[in-house]
């Protein structure tokens, strides 16, 4: 069973995203949980050279995830953004957190870890990214 099937229980409806289309904004508290279902998106964040591209997700992939392990009111670590038309399954986040609560304390405290350690290499990606761009306009 892949990912987008475990999940279907948990869509609440879908959503068509135009090109360009802002669905999660870095910075940001962040309650939205989706899947892609067609299209693609870029995952950016603001580096001191400006905005990289980190990742392209594509049909399968969950956007939204790292605040849904890392807490209440945490911030998006990067912006999420249409690359052409998408569509997204919006994802039952209160039903999926009630869910992750009937897990074990160790499970969920492998989950805020695992949450930090992708923040982590979010932020790492997007500084060597952001490297680049420096020395290839200097």
């Amino acid at each position: 069973m892949n990912l987008t099937e475990m999940l279907q229980g948990y869509v609440l409806k879908e959503r068509e995203l135009p090109d360009k289309a802002l669905a999660i904004k870095e910075g940001v508290s962040n309650e939205v949980l989706f899947i892609i279902l067609k299209g693609q998106m870029k995952v950016k964040k603001n580096v001191k050279a400006g905005l990289v591209t980190v990742d392209v997700l594509k049909p399968g992939a969950v956007a939204g995830e790292i605040t849904l392990f890392s807490g209440a009111q945490a911030a998006a670590s990067a912006s999420v953004m249409a690359e052409g038309p998408v569509r997204v399954g919006i994802l039952d986040r209160p039903r999926l957190i009630r869910d992750l609560e009937g897990l074990s304390p160790r499970v969920k405290e492998l989950f805020g870890v695992l949450a930090a350690r992708l923040r982590q290499a979010t932020d790492e990606v997007a500084s060597h990214e952001g490297a680049g761009r420096e020395s290839c306009s200097g």
